[in-house]
């Protein structure tokens, strides 16, 4: 359990107009901060709101978080949160900021974002549409960044352009970008958060029990969340901000790895890029079915030098630089380990037999079947031809058989509330439906043994 302290410039009654008493809440408003410091919290979050008299006179928390940097050593200081529609402010402002942060407070510095409170605020900055915000936010918060990552940033949106090529500076500090939440309120935008890879700022006034659902909407849409622009740190807290989990390590990894792979392989945007990988090192004959890496001196004769020098021995055995020291910001290098493609197998060996058995259980061979949906955001980017190549999915199995459904249980769940007839539909299947559980099955073991390996083809089958 990690704490935090929630921080808003609340000054109620006749002191709201009088600015002595106003510049003494503000500071005593960033006093809180450094006390939390002293004692070891987590985070200090700074509220933003605009022309809200009593409510909050913390208009600009940036200010305040510079003055609390200079006097603490290891809180962290978020924006909760920095409202993004282009009208209050270009977009490029947003990311200028951030990143300045960033290294004002040694990648303390923690960026919530969200489109906004009430009407009232929006409009003093003569944003008349509320419910636009949200497309605005969807499209900024994607984009910033790409802004800190590209040294020729452009861009031509609906909400906001960058029309020639620009370095916006400065870039955040040292490896990664400071982390990215959203307020949220209902679990669609919990699980927004999660398909997102960003952390989900709960502003709800009640029990943290009682955030459950949205909370288990948000692990289930995680799952997904192989953006390569993920922050280096991803969280979900409650009102209070008591931090309840973190990811970190491969998030960073997927973004720098793109900046190598696509040199010989066209993997595309956002797509899950340890299945493209090991299918396209499968196929340059750089990878076995056992899932060991070829050793240098016995790859390939046809492979081209450019990969072959990316095969290297280090500490774990052999590995593939996916960048060397002089392509990452860190300096240092960026390798995939016989590690990581084992926790791949794990993965994929698993799918893999958990479909296997309820096959054998239905009596169906692969080709047999007349649809498969892919559920969740996954299905969204994967690629069917590396998902079958690295076996995830029946080689069998024909690329018209494949339905990429999305978030089902979202989409069910909207349909069950809005129609009874939906709702019958739905009720039905559930009882129709048969539960197998594969822990108990016992030929899950065997089918996953023999998951574990890659299906056997010839190298360069597709090259």
């Amino acid at each position: 359990m990690e704490f935090g302290v929630f921080l808003n410039g609340y000054l109620p009654g006749p002191a709201a107009h009088d600015t002595n008493c106003e510049h003494a809440e503000l500071l005593e408003q960033c006093r809180y901060a450094v006390f939390a410091d002293k004692h070891n919290w987590k985070y200090a979050w700074f509220g933003e709101h605009h022309a809200l008299t009593e409510y909050s006179h913390m208009s600009a928390p940036e200010v305040c978080m510079g003055w609390v940097a200079a006097q603490t050593e290891r809180i962290h200081l978020g924006s909760a949160i920095v409202s993004l529609p282009a009208m209050k402010e270009h977009p490029v402002r947003y990311a200028e900021r951030a990143a300045t942060l960033d290294h004002m407070t040694n990648q303390r510095y923690e960026f919530g974002t969200g489109r906004g409170a009430g009407s009232h605020e929006m409009k003093t900055f003569n944003i008349v549409d509320p419910p636009e915000t949200k497309l605005m936010w969807d499209e900024i918060v994607r984009e910033i960044p790409r802004m800190w990552e590209q040294k020729d940033y452009d861009f031509d949106g609906k909400y906001f352009k960058v029309p020639t090529p620009h370095n916006i500076l400065p870039k955040p500090y040292g490896d990664g970008h400071p982390p990215i939440w959203v307020a949220c309120g209902n679990p669609p935008t919990f699980a927004k958060a999660g398909e997102l890879g960003i952390g989900a700022i709960a502003f709800n006034f009640e029990p943290i029990y009682a955030l459950q659902g949205r909370i288990d909407a948000y692990k289930e849409a995680s799952r997904i969340a192989l953006d390569i622009r993920l922050p280096r740190f991803m969280a979900y807290g409650a009102h209070g901000l008591a931090q309840a989990m973190a990811a970190q390590g491969q998030i960073d990894r997927a973004r720098e790895f793109y900046a190598v792979a696509c040199h010989f392989t066209q993997v595309p945007q956002g797509a899950p890029y340890d299945i493209d990988l090991a299918a396209e090192l499968l196929r340059k004959g750089m990878l076995q079915s056992q899932g060991l890496f070829v050793a240098r001196d016995a790859l390939p004769g046809s492979l081209a030098p450019a990969l072959r020098d990316r095969v290297v021995e280090h500490a774990e055995g052999t590995a593939f630089v996916l960048a060397r020291a002089d392509e990452t910001r860190s300096g240092r290098p960026l390798l995939l380990t016989q590690r990581d493609v084992r926790e791949l197998q794990l993965a994929t060996g698993a799918i893999r037999a958990g479909i296997s058995i309820l096959l054998k259980r239905a009596n169906l061979e692969p080709a047999q079947l007349d649809r498969v949906h892919v559920a969740g955001g996954f299905g969204n980017y994967i690629r069917l031809v590396n998902a079958q190549r690295i076996g995830l999915l029946p080689e069998a199995l024909r690329e018209d058989q494949f339905s990429f459904v999305g978030n089902t249980s979202l989409e069910g769940a909207r349909a069950a509330a809005l129609s009874l007839g939906a709702r019958a539909r739905a009720e039905a299947i559930s009882c129709a439906t048969r539960h197998f559980d594969l822990s108990g099955d016992p030929e899950f073991q065997t089918e996953f043994a023999m998951a574990m390996f890659f299906p056997d083809s010839p190298p360069d089958e597709a090259a």
